[in-house]
């Protein structure tokens, strides 16, 4: 998996992984549990001696608690709608194998990534080509890069085609450049996971710190307004609007570009 360097196929396999753990631990012991998690270095204490009745059989603190969290959906995972007291959440072990899980897939990801080229030998480099080409076939390029099939690649404009290259290559964007891109993407359909994605590459990523900004943009947070990328005039000023073809003329905003774009090859 790690010879393909396709990330598409490591997340799968990652989430693959993380999956049959959660099936798994949520029928281990009490002990099991809490050795796995304490392998993670996680503040884990078993609720039995505190006299709590189920469900709640373990409780952790906040800090591994939303660290475990960023990628979970619901409600029901949001820090103020868990019993909270003195700095631990109390879970059900349903929950905490959930949370673990979350933990082996982000770990079996790390492991994953190589700097070097393996040298393998022919009869499994044959395989791992065999991989590449199966998964190649199965899904389009852009699914595999994280976009899903209902967005048209193809229909970006010039700008946000170079941006959107530098972002997957790892290469620093500007301020200006990683707030349009990110507010191209999420308005033309992207998810904020897709998103946040791309940026996992940057060598100063922060999960964390690039949640919140792609919530904010989105509208999900702070004065809860969607914003929209600037204006190619706006874009202009700030060195980010290249290469300006034929199909740009009488276009004032990258979104214009992309819809029209998608209408005409449609």
């Amino acid at each position: 998996v790690a010879a393909t360097n396709i990330p598409f196929i490591k997340r799968r396999y990652a989430l693959a992984e993380a999956k049959q753990a959660y099936n798994d631990l949520k029928g281990e012991t009490r002990e099991k549990i809490l050795a796995i998690a304490r392998d993670f270095q996680w503040n884990i204490i078993p609720t039995e001696n505190e006299g709590i009745t189920l469900p709640y059989e373990f409780k952790i603190h906040f800090t591994n608690y939303l660290k475990n969290t960023t990628h979970l959906k619901g409600k029901k995972w949001k820090l103020i709608n868990k019993p909270l007291l003195q700095g631990y959440v109390y879970l059900t072990r349903s929950e905490v194998a959930r949370l673990l899980s979350e933990e082996i897939r982000k770990h079996i990801e790390n492991k994953l990534e190589i700097e070097k080229t393996l040298k393998l030998p022919k009869e499994l480099a044959e395989k791992v080509e065999k991989i590449k080409n199966l998964t190649l076939t199965k899904v389009n390029t852009a699914e595999i890069e994280g976009i899903p099939g209902s967005i048209k690649k193809e229909a970006f404009p010039p700008c946000i085609a170079a941006l959107y290259e530098a972002a997957s290559k790892g290469r620093q964007l500007s301020h200006v450049g990683r707030f349009t891109l990110t507010s191209f993407l999420l308005n033309i359909g992207l998810t904020q996971e897709n998103v946040i994605e791309i940026f996992r590459s940057f060598p100063d990523f922060n999960e964390r710190i690039t949640r919140y900004q792609v919530e904010h943009i989105s509208g999900e947070r702070g004065s809860r307004t969607r914003y929209l990328p600037p204006s190619c005039k706006t874009l202009e000023t700030h060195g980010i609007c290249i290469n300006p073809g034929e199909e740009c003329k009488g276009i004032s905003h990258p979104i214009a570009f992309y819809k029209r774009k998608v209408k005409s090859t449609s």
